[in-house]
């Protein structure tokens, strides 16, 4: 979608002026003008130089850059692997134990 400049914008109004009765004009005078505020609102909160949308994302980008370097990633998805597998490891675990239980307690029930 192209830019439109102040100058075709304001030529838009004026050719709507010439078509729309005086009461429209104004509702949608305000409307421009909500949406005008609304825009700007937007824009700030997305190019704010403190805290904006884009810095964040380049901070995270610049973050993500470093643990890269780091090789951290790497580091923390070998953890997890590991925690992942001892998670499994633990549950194969139980299951034997509660089966050898469950054994012990069915063969004392046949005696």
């Amino acid at each position: 979608m192209a830019r439109i400049t102040n100058e075709e914008l304001k030529k838009m109004i004026d050719e709507l002026a010439d078509k729309l009765p005086n009461g429209e004009l104004h509702n949608l005078q305000v409307k421009i003008e909500e949406l005008q505020s609304e825009l700007k609102k937007f824009t700030k909160s997305l190019y704010n130089p403190d805290d904006g949308l884009k810095v964040r994302v380049n901070k995270n980008s610049e973050y993500i850059a470093e643990l890269k370097k780091e090789k951290t990633l790497e580091t923390v998805r070998i953890v997890d692997k590991f925690r992942e597998n001892y998670s499994r490891l633990l549950w194969a675990l139980y299951a034997m134990l509660l089966g050898l239980i469950f054994k012990e307690q069915i063969i004392s029930w046949f005696q």
